[in-house]
């Protein structure tokens, strides 16, 4: 992506008649069969092409910045034309015999990574209601745009136990604007995912949480974000006692406790 390709197109007179008005079609595709365009040229910078001796030659250069649209395709075909007019008149074309192919490696490869905020219930201790909120970004570090991209999320407490989110993950937008699932060459894409702690994580210890993205071709796994909570066990024990007079209105003998 960026490098320029500079063309050299060479036009050769190989017949026994002066050529006049030789003009040059240059035609650029992407390995898919789409249009290019050039970035310059093709411009002259030898010869004449008003009028071309018998052997004579002109030569043209042009140029292309290579862009996403040819890296994802794998490669940028270049083909050229000629026609020329005899004396008489008459148009006579050429066409390369063999297009000029410059193909693009392409690297495709994504990276995860995620990180957790615990919000509090008001009690101000992590436990029994509070919210984990886990913020997943996937980055493309590749150099062509992958598609189908999903994120999927694994949560488990402290004893391995397997943990249901309470939402998500869900697709909360990217950096270059690109659509749920798309990503093209450096734009991070960041999903949201909630868990309301209850009272099996609180036994267990915490929670473990990683997430995969990928889609077939490509895929990466996060880093594992552990939320670790520090139990409080307590106990109180409370008692009362009721005392049944006998009638003598006195709390003494024969009263029953």
């Amino acid at each position: 992506l960026g490098d320029t390709i500079t063309y050299t197109i060479v036009v050769t007179n190989t017949g026994d008649l002066t050529m006049n008005n030789i003009r040059v079609v240059d035609t650029l595709t992407d390995g898919n069969s789409s249009t290019l365009t050039l970035t310059s040229g093709p411009t002259l910078t030898s010869g004449n092409t008003s009028s071309l001796a018998v052997s004579g030659t002109a030569t043209y250069q042009a140029t292309f910045v290579i862009n996403q649209q040819s890296v994802n395709s794998g490669s940028v075909i270049n083909s050229v034309s000629v026609s020329g007019e005899t004396p008489q008149g008459v148009t006579i074309t050429d066409v390369i015999d063999t297009p000029v192919v410059v193909s693009i490696p392409s690297s495709p490869s994504i990276a995860i990574n995620k990180s957790v905020v615990i919000t509090d219930n008001g009690d101000g201790v992590t436990g029994i209601g509070d919210i984990a909120k886990y913020t997943i970004t996937v980055e493309n570090t590749g150099n062509i745009s992958i598609n189908n991209i999903s994120v999927t999320e694994t949560l488990t407490d402290l004893n391995g136990n397997a943990l249901t989110l309470d939402s998500g993950p869900s697709f909360s937008g990217s950096n270059q604007n690109s659509a749920q699932g798309t990503l093209k060459p450096s734009e991070t894409a960041t999903y949201l995912a909630f868990y309301i702690i209850d009272q099996l994580v609180i036994d267990s210890g915490g929670l473990i949480n990683v997430a995969t993205a990928g889609n077939g071709t490509v895929s990466d796994t996060s880093n594992t974000v552990t939320t670790t909570i520090t139990a409080s066990p307590s106990l109180e024990v409370t008692k009362i006692a009721n005392v049944s007079d006998n009638g003598d209105n006195l709390t003494g003998a024969n009263d029953v406790i």
